[in-house]
């Protein structure tokens, strides 16, 4: 089973590089699928430039905006709807409330009967 990590390929000073070469490392390295969110032909053409012919676990999910280092946060989220720190968010926010209704769902299935002892 493979775990889920969300990366904002464009949250760095020296992005994306740093960030491709981590995912393709983590990729290699651990049971993990990465998604990398950012500016998909950017991307696309970074982690091909990388990638030695393999199919490792990475999916990138475009973004067309960024947030600068000089910006506030909260406004910019706000604001850009589709950087990618919002898009981050939401398909982290996805897979949170998919898990949730999951698990709430299982706790139904397999609800434990508790017997009431009268003495």
């Amino acid at each position: 089973m493979l775990i889920d990590i969300a990366l904002d390929a464009v949250g760095s000073d020296k992005a994306p590089e740093p960030e491709i070469r981590g995912a393709i490392l983590a990729a290699r390295a651990l049971p993990v699928r990465v998604h990398l969110i950012g500016p998909e032909p950017e991307l696309r053409d970074l982690l091909d430039e990388h990638l030695e012919n393999e199919d490792l676990p990475i999916v990138i999910h475009h973004a067309s905006e960024r947030i600068g280092m000089d910006e506030k946060a909260v406004q910019a989220v706000r604001t850009k709807k589709d950087s990618s720190m919002r898009v981050g968010l939401k398909l982290v926010h996805l897979v949170v409330s998919w898990l949730f209704a999951w698990m709430c769902l299982s706790l139904v299935i397999r609800r434990p009967r508790i017997r009431i002892l009268r003495s």
